[in-house]
Protein backbone atom coordinates (compact mmCIF):
# COMPACT_ATOMS: atom_id res chain seq x y z
CA UNK A 1 0.00 0.00 0.00
CA UNK A 2 1.34 3.45 -0.87
CA UNK A 3 1.85 5.88 1.96
CA UNK A 4 0.29 8.81 0.18
CA UNK A 5 -3.39 9.37 -0.64
CA UNK A 6 -4.68 11.55 -3.46
CA UNK A 7 -7.57 13.71 -2.21
CA UNK A 8 -9.75 15.17 -4.94
CA UNK A 9 -12.79 17.41 -4.30
CA UNK A 10 -15.07 19.24 -6.70
CA UNK A 11 -17.04 22.45 -6.32
CA UNK A 12 -20.83 22.00 -6.13
CA UNK A 13 -23.49 24.51 -7.18
CA UNK A 14 -26.91 24.28 -5.49
CA UNK A 15 -30.16 26.24 -5.81
CA UNK A 16 -31.97 27.76 -2.86
CA UNK A 17 -35.73 28.04 -2.49
CA UNK A 18 -38.66 27.28 -4.75
CA UNK A 19 -38.13 27.58 -8.47
CA UNK A 20 -41.11 29.95 -8.66
CA UNK A 21 -39.34 32.49 -6.46
CA UNK A 22 -36.88 34.94 -7.98
CA UNK A 23 -33.93 34.01 -5.79
CA UNK A 24 -30.33 33.93 -6.86
CA UNK A 25 -28.64 30.56 -6.71
CA UNK A 26 -26.29 29.83 -3.87
CA UNK A 27 -22.99 28.37 -4.97
CA UNK A 28 -20.92 26.22 -2.64
CA UNK A 29 -17.22 26.15 -3.40
CA UNK A 30 -14.89 23.76 -1.67
CA UNK A 31 -11.15 24.19 -1.28
CA UNK A 32 -8.80 21.64 -2.80
CA UNK A 33 -7.03 19.54 -0.23
CA UNK A 34 -4.36 18.20 -2.57
CA UNK A 35 -2.34 15.16 -1.61
CA UNK A 36 -2.20 13.85 1.96
CA UNK A 37 0.12 11.25 3.36
CA UNK A 38 -1.58 8.51 5.32
CA UNK A 39 -2.16 9.86 8.84
CA UNK A 40 -1.61 13.50 7.84
CA UNK A 41 -4.36 16.10 8.14
CA UNK A 42 -5.46 19.17 6.21
CA UNK A 43 -8.27 21.69 6.45
CA UNK A 44 -11.21 21.45 4.07
CA UNK A 45 -13.21 24.68 3.66
CA UNK A 46 -16.60 25.28 2.05
CA UNK A 47 -17.46 28.82 0.94
CA UNK A 48 -21.05 29.84 0.19
CA UNK A 49 -21.42 32.48 -2.52
CA UNK A 50 -24.67 34.44 -2.85
CA UNK A 51 -25.49 35.33 0.77
CA UNK A 52 -23.81 36.74 3.86
CA UNK A 53 -26.24 34.90 6.16
CA UNK A 54 -25.14 31.70 7.94
CA UNK A 55 -26.10 28.64 5.90
CA UNK A 56 -26.63 25.08 7.13
CA UNK A 57 -24.85 22.53 4.96
CA UNK A 58 -25.42 18.78 4.98
CA UNK A 59 -22.07 17.06 4.60
CA UNK A 60 -21.56 13.38 3.82
CA UNK A 61 -18.20 11.67 3.55
CA UNK A 62 -18.69 9.18 0.72
CA UNK A 63 -15.25 7.60 1.11
CA UNK A 64 -14.60 6.97 4.83
CA UNK A 65 -12.02 4.28 4.07
CA UNK A 66 -9.93 6.90 2.27
CA UNK A 67 -10.22 9.80 4.71
CA UNK A 68 -11.77 10.69 8.08
CA UNK A 69 -13.91 13.82 8.26
CA UNK A 70 -13.94 15.80 11.49
CA UNK A 71 -17.40 15.74 13.06
CA UNK A 72 -18.51 12.46 11.52
CA UNK A 73 -19.27 11.01 8.11
CA UNK A 74 -22.80 12.48 8.01
CA UNK A 75 -23.34 15.83 9.67
CA UNK A 76 -24.78 19.34 9.43
CA UNK A 77 -22.30 22.22 9.45
CA UNK A 78 -23.18 25.94 9.73
CA UNK A 79 -21.20 28.57 7.86
CA UNK A 80 -19.85 31.65 9.61
CA UNK A 81 -21.95 34.25 7.83
CA UNK A 82 -20.37 37.45 6.56
CA UNK A 83 -17.66 37.64 3.93
CA UNK A 84 -16.23 35.14 3.35
CA UNK A 85 -19.11 32.88 4.40
CA UNK A 86 -17.27 29.68 5.26
CA UNK A 87 -17.14 26.55 7.36
CA UNK A 88 -14.15 24.24 7.74
CA UNK A 89 -13.49 20.67 8.74
CA UNK A 90 -10.26 18.72 9.16
CA UNK A 91 -9.78 15.68 6.96
CA UNK A 92 -7.23 12.99 7.80
CA UNK A 93 -5.84 10.59 5.19
CA UNK A 94 -6.46 6.90 5.86
CA UNK A 95 -5.51 5.06 2.67
CA UNK A 96 -4.90 5.55 -1.03
CA UNK A 97 -7.88 6.55 -3.11
CA UNK A 98 -10.22 9.36 -4.15
CA UNK A 99 -11.80 11.25 -1.28
CA UNK A 100 -15.11 13.03 -1.72
CA UNK A 101 -17.61 14.87 0.47
CA UNK A 102 -21.05 15.57 -0.98
CA UNK A 103 -22.88 18.68 0.17
CA UNK A 104 -26.49 19.87 0.21
CA UNK A 105 -27.89 23.15 1.49
CA UNK A 106 -30.16 22.47 4.46
CA UNK A 107 -32.93 25.02 3.95
CA UNK A 108 -35.35 23.48 6.42
CA UNK A 109 -36.90 21.11 3.93
CA UNK A 110 -36.41 17.37 4.36
CA UNK A 111 -33.23 15.92 2.88
CA UNK A 112 -33.62 14.36 -0.52
CA UNK A 113 -34.44 10.66 -0.77
CA UNK A 114 -31.09 10.10 -2.49
CA UNK A 115 -29.28 11.74 0.41
CA UNK A 116 -31.06 9.58 2.95
CA UNK A 117 -30.44 6.43 0.89
CA UNK A 118 -26.72 7.14 0.67
CA UNK A 119 -26.49 7.89 4.40
CA UNK A 120 -28.54 4.75 5.14
CA UNK A 121 -26.13 2.47 3.31
CA UNK A 122 -22.97 4.10 4.58
CA UNK A 123 -23.98 4.37 8.21
CA UNK A 124 -25.24 0.79 8.41
CA UNK A 125 -21.87 -0.40 7.11
CA UNK A 126 -20.24 1.74 9.81
CA UNK A 127 -22.50 0.21 12.48
CA UNK A 128 -21.68 -3.30 11.24
CA UNK A 129 -17.95 -2.58 11.21
CA UNK A 130 -18.03 -1.16 14.75
CA UNK A 131 -20.09 -4.10 16.01
CA UNK A 132 -17.70 -6.59 14.42
CA UNK A 133 -14.68 -4.85 15.91
CA UNK A 134 -16.18 -4.66 19.39
CA UNK A 135 -17.34 -8.28 19.20
CA UNK A 136 -13.80 -9.38 18.39
CA UNK A 137 -12.54 -7.52 21.47
CA UNK A 138 -15.17 -8.85 23.87
CA UNK A 139 -13.55 -10.52 26.92
CA UNK A 140 -13.33 -14.32 26.86
CA UNK A 141 -13.12 -16.24 30.11
CA UNK A 142 -12.29 -19.88 30.87
CA UNK A 143 -14.45 -21.72 33.36
CA UNK A 144 -14.83 -25.18 34.88
CA UNK A 145 -12.51 -28.13 34.98
CA UNK A 146 -12.43 -28.28 31.20
CA UNK A 147 -11.58 -24.56 30.99
CA UNK A 148 -14.37 -23.89 28.52
CA UNK A 149 -14.22 -20.57 26.68
CA UNK A 150 -17.18 -18.40 27.64
CA UNK A 151 -18.52 -14.86 27.24
CA UNK A 152 -20.65 -13.15 29.85
CA UNK A 153 -24.25 -12.63 28.87
CA UNK A 154 -24.10 -9.02 30.05
CA UNK A 155 -21.27 -8.26 27.62
CA UNK A 156 -23.30 -9.55 24.67
CA UNK A 157 -26.40 -7.61 25.72
CA UNK A 158 -24.36 -4.42 26.20
CA UNK A 159 -22.97 -4.77 22.68
CA UNK A 160 -26.45 -5.19 21.22
CA UNK A 161 -27.67 -2.11 23.09
CA UNK A 162 -24.74 -0.06 21.76
CA UNK A 163 -25.49 -1.17 18.20
CA UNK A 164 -29.10 -0.02 18.52
CA UNK A 165 -27.96 3.30 19.99
CA UNK A 166 -25.49 3.71 17.12
CA UNK A 167 -28.28 3.30 14.57
CA UNK A 168 -30.35 5.97 16.31
CA UNK A 169 -27.40 8.37 16.50
CA UNK A 170 -26.17 7.84 12.94
CA UNK A 171 -29.60 7.84 11.24
CA UNK A 172 -31.64 10.45 13.13
CA UNK A 173 -33.79 11.53 10.19
CA UNK A 174 -37.55 11.73 10.92
CA UNK A 175 -38.16 9.86 7.67
CA UNK A 176 -36.39 6.82 9.18
CA UNK A 177 -38.50 6.61 12.36
CA UNK A 178 -40.05 3.33 11.19
CA UNK A 179 -36.59 1.99 10.39
CA UNK A 180 -35.33 2.77 13.89
CA UNK A 181 -38.45 1.12 15.33
CA UNK A 182 -37.77 -1.94 13.20
CA UNK A 183 -34.16 -2.17 14.33
CA UNK A 184 -35.27 -1.81 17.96
CA UNK A 185 -37.64 -4.75 17.50
CA UNK A 186 -34.97 -6.95 15.88
CA UNK A 187 -32.39 -6.08 18.56
CA UNK A 188 -34.99 -6.66 21.27
CA UNK A 189 -35.78 -10.11 19.90
CA UNK A 190 -32.06 -10.89 19.70
CA UNK A 191 -31.59 -9.67 23.27
CA UNK A 192 -34.39 -11.98 24.41
CA UNK A 193 -32.73 -14.85 22.54
CA UNK A 194 -29.47 -14.17 24.37
CA UNK A 195 -31.21 -14.07 27.74
CA UNK A 196 -32.86 -17.43 26.97
CA UNK A 197 -29.61 -19.15 25.93
CA UNK A 198 -28.46 -21.99 28.18
CA UNK A 199 -25.59 -21.24 30.53
CA UNK A 200 -22.23 -22.74 29.56
CA UNK A 201 -21.38 -25.85 31.58
CA UNK A 202 -24.53 -25.50 33.66
CA UNK A 203 -22.87 -22.77 35.73
CA UNK A 204 -25.16 -20.53 37.75
CA UNK A 205 -24.87 -17.08 39.22
CA UNK A 206 -26.94 -14.91 41.51
CA UNK A 207 -26.86 -12.33 38.70
CA UNK A 208 -28.51 -13.81 35.61
CA UNK A 209 -26.77 -11.30 33.31
CA UNK A 210 -23.36 -12.45 34.55
CA UNK A 211 -23.95 -16.10 33.66
CA UNK A 212 -21.43 -17.29 31.07
CA UNK A 213 -22.46 -18.38 27.59
CA UNK A 214 -20.57 -20.68 25.28
CA UNK A 215 -18.28 -18.50 23.23
CA UNK A 216 -19.24 -20.00 19.87
CA UNK A 217 -22.95 -19.50 20.55
CA UNK A 218 -22.50 -15.92 21.73
CA UNK A 219 -20.35 -15.05 18.74
CA UNK A 220 -22.89 -16.69 16.45
CA UNK A 221 -25.57 -14.32 17.75
CA UNK A 222 -23.34 -11.28 17.30
CA UNK A 223 -22.32 -12.46 13.83
CA UNK A 224 -25.98 -12.79 12.84
CA UNK A 225 -26.87 -9.26 13.89
CA UNK A 226 -23.76 -7.91 12.13
CA UNK A 227 -24.82 -9.70 8.93
CA UNK A 228 -28.31 -8.27 9.37
CA UNK A 229 -26.95 -4.71 9.24
CA UNK A 230 -24.71 -5.52 6.27
CA UNK A 231 -27.61 -7.04 4.31
CA UNK A 232 -29.69 -3.94 4.96
CA UNK A 233 -26.83 -1.74 3.71
CA UNK A 234 -27.08 -3.55 0.35
CA UNK A 235 -30.76 -2.70 -0.05
CA UNK A 236 -32.76 0.42 -0.82
CA UNK A 237 -34.30 2.02 2.28
CA UNK A 238 -37.49 2.57 0.28
CA UNK A 239 -40.05 -0.09 -0.63
CA UNK A 240 -43.53 -0.33 -2.13
CA UNK A 241 -46.37 -1.96 -0.21
CA UNK A 242 -49.91 -2.88 -1.20
CA UNK A 243 -52.89 -3.93 0.94
CA UNK A 244 -55.65 -6.04 -0.57
CA UNK A 245 -58.92 -6.28 1.34
CA UNK A 246 -62.14 -8.25 1.23
CA UNK A 247 -64.46 -6.38 0.93
CA UNK A 248 -62.57 -4.00 -1.33
CA UNK A 249 -61.99 -0.25 -0.99
CA UNK A 250 -61.12 -0.30 2.70
CA UNK A 251 -59.36 2.74 4.13
CA UNK A 252 -55.72 1.96 4.93
CA UNK A 253 -53.18 3.87 7.02
CA UNK A 254 -49.65 2.92 8.06
CA UNK A 255 -47.41 4.84 10.48
CA UNK A 256 -44.41 4.30 12.80
CA UNK A 257 -45.41 3.77 16.43
CA UNK A 258 -42.73 6.26 17.51
CA UNK A 259 -43.88 8.91 15.01
CA UNK A 260 -47.65 8.45 14.51
CA UNK A 261 -48.06 11.74 12.66
CA UNK A 262 -46.03 10.31 9.75
CA UNK A 263 -49.11 8.72 8.20
CA UNK A 264 -49.26 6.96 4.85
CA UNK A 265 -52.85 6.48 3.77
CA UNK A 266 -54.93 5.31 0.84
CA UNK A 267 -57.45 2.66 -0.03
CA UNK A 268 -56.82 -1.04 -0.43
CA UNK A 269 -55.04 -1.88 -3.71
CA UNK A 270 -53.36 1.55 -3.58
CA UNK A 271 -49.59 1.15 -3.79
CA UNK A 272 -47.81 2.99 -0.97
CA UNK A 273 -44.13 3.92 -1.00
CA UNK A 274 -42.54 3.67 2.45
CA UNK A 275 -39.18 3.67 4.11
CA UNK A 276 -38.29 0.21 5.41
CA UNK A 277 -39.17 -0.44 9.01
CA UNK A 278 -41.84 -1.38 11.50
CA UNK A 279 -45.32 0.06 10.97
CA UNK A 280 -48.65 0.04 12.70
CA UNK A 281 -51.31 -0.55 10.06
CA UNK A 282 -55.03 0.08 10.35
CA UNK A 283 -57.87 -0.90 8.05
CA UNK A 284 -61.43 0.39 8.20
CA UNK A 285 -64.48 -0.54 6.15
CA UNK A 286 -67.88 0.63 7.33
CA UNK A 287 -68.14 -0.44 10.98
CA UNK A 288 -65.30 -2.98 10.78
CA UNK A 289 -61.75 -2.08 11.76
CA UNK A 290 -58.51 -4.02 12.19
CA UNK A 291 -55.09 -2.99 13.57
CA UNK A 292 -51.76 -4.79 13.76
CA UNK A 293 -48.02 -4.24 13.17
CA UNK A 294 -45.56 -5.43 10.55
CA UNK A 295 -41.77 -5.09 10.33
CA UNK A 296 -40.55 -4.84 6.75
CA UNK A 297 -36.96 -5.40 7.92
CA UNK A 298 -37.77 -9.05 8.59
CA UNK A 299 -40.90 -9.55 6.48
CA UNK A 300 -39.92 -9.57 2.80
CA UNK A 301 -43.39 -10.02 1.32
CA UNK A 302 -44.88 -6.70 0.31
CA UNK A 303 -48.57 -7.51 -0.17
CA UNK A 304 -50.91 -7.70 2.81
CA UNK A 305 -54.08 -9.66 2.12
CA UNK A 306 -56.75 -8.75 4.65
CA UNK A 307 -60.13 -10.27 5.45
CA UNK A 308 -62.57 -7.82 7.02
CA UNK A 309 -65.43 -10.30 7.07
CA UNK A 310 -66.13 -12.72 9.89
CA UNK A 311 -62.90 -12.68 11.95
CA UNK A 312 -60.79 -9.75 10.64
CA UNK A 313 -57.10 -10.39 10.01
CA UNK A 314 -54.22 -9.82 7.58
CA UNK A 315 -51.45 -12.03 6.21
CA UNK A 316 -48.42 -11.15 4.06
CA UNK A 317 -48.51 -12.93 0.70
CA UNK A 318 -46.15 -13.28 -2.26
CA UNK A 319 -46.53 -10.91 -5.17
CA UNK A 320 -45.39 -7.62 -6.59
CA UNK A 321 -46.99 -4.44 -5.26
CA UNK A 322 -47.06 -2.96 -8.78
CA UNK A 323 -49.36 -5.82 -9.84
CA UNK A 324 -51.62 -5.40 -6.83
CA UNK A 325 -55.32 -5.58 -7.67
Amino acid sequence: MRSRSAIVLLAVALLRGDASQAQAPLEVRVSMVGTLAQGQSATLTWTVIGTTEPVRLRLRNTSPTVGMLQGGDVQVAVTSGGTPNTVSRIVTGVSQGTFDVTVEIDDGRPPSRGWIAAAFRQELLNVAATLEKEAAAIPVRRVGLLRRRVILREDVVALLDRAEAEVRARLPYPELAAFRDGVAEVVGETRAQVMAMSTAGGMTSADDAARPLKEEEARGILGSITSFFRRLADTSPVTDVCVVSDPTAADVVLYPASFPSDRHSGQSTTRLTLYLGRYVYELRKSSVSYENTINFLTEYRRILRCNLRDTPGCNPVEGRPEDCR
